[in-house]
């Protein structure tokens, strides 16, 4: 079994769609977009997968840490550019899958005392959008 695969799931595609900042928003098939930058909801996704398959040879760093910096005391954001900074939007949905990562994260045990607060702080966040709350 190669550093990229798990069982029989391949984890090569997730691994050359990830830049240092997290999982890239857009590809062309296999070919990652750079300058479309990358998106909260995906890393959130992103974090789901790993804390319940726990590849080997997948580094969670930077789909945790895209995570992580998405979120500004209230709610996350939801888009990074490629330099690192962060198009002044948010988003209902975003939110609500960051905070599904990070719950799947903290219940597979792998809470820190800073993750922790941050999801704390997060399950706060109140919406009128289905979608969104059923994520959170």
């Amino acid at each position: 079994m190669s550093a990229s695969t798990t069982g029989m799931i391949r984890w090569d595609h997730l691994i050359g769609l990830t830049g240092p900042l997290g999982l890239f928003e857009h590809a062309l098939y296999d070919v990652p977009r750079p300058a479309h930058g990358y998106a909260t909801d995906d890393n959130g996704r992103a974090l789901v997968v790993i804390a319940r398959a726990s590849p080997e040879g997948v580094d969670p760093t930077p789909y945790l840490r895209h995570v992580v910096e998405a979120f500004d005391g209230h709610r996350f954001r939801l888009r990074r550019r490629i330099d690192g900074s962060w198009v002044p939007k948010d988003s209902d949905d975003a939110t609500g899958r960051a905070l599904w990562g990070l719950g799947e994260w903290i219940g597979a045990g792998r809470a820190t005392a800073d993750l922790f607060q941050i999801f704390e702080q997060g399950i706060r966040f109140r919406t009128d959008h289905p979608r969104a709350i059923a994520y959170t």
